[in-house]
């Protein structure tokens, strides 16, 4: 019986929580209006925060982490690192949308391309041209 009752009270509670959601047709509903009392001079006492080195030094090494000095190599590209590339991606011989890109970063092993993408950069040099065959995942 409890339990019949409890469903009852939640159902009408949903129902009068819903019915009270509507609002007029233009979406803007008249709340009513508010006066102010005397704000101007109201003093607030608010604790400085109190922040710890460690907590800088981890904020500090984030900020590393995110933004690496990158430095241009004359060698061939290895995973893990950062080429600057531009890509024309074709299907059937014709360009599709989403599938061209100029000037754009990438970092090699990242995982953020399809598969073989990367993978297919890694030996090239600067200036090279590569040629990479690959499908797209059923699910992209």
């Amino acid at each position: 019986m409890k339990k019949i009752a409890l469903f009852c009270l939640c159902s009408l509670a949903s129902m009068s929580i819903l019915a009270g959601c509507s609002g007029s047709a233009d979406g803007n509903v008249n709340l009513g209006t508010v006066t102010l009392s005397e704000y101007k001079g109201v003093k607030i006492n608010v604790a400085a925060p109190e922040v710890t080195d460690e907590e800088v030094d981890a904020k500090i090494q984030t900020a590393l982490k995110q933004n690496p000095d990158l430095v241009e190599v004359d060698r061939a590209a290895q995973d893990g690192d950062t080429v600057n590339i531009d890509y024309t991606g074709k299907k059937d011989g014709e360009t599709f949308d989403g599938g061209t890109a100029r000037d754009q970063d990438l970092k090699l092993g990242s995982g953020t391309m399809i598969d073989g993408f990367e993978s297919g950069l890694v030996g090239a040099k600067k200036g090279d041209t590569k040629t990479l065959d690959l499908t797209f995942p059923e699910d992209y």
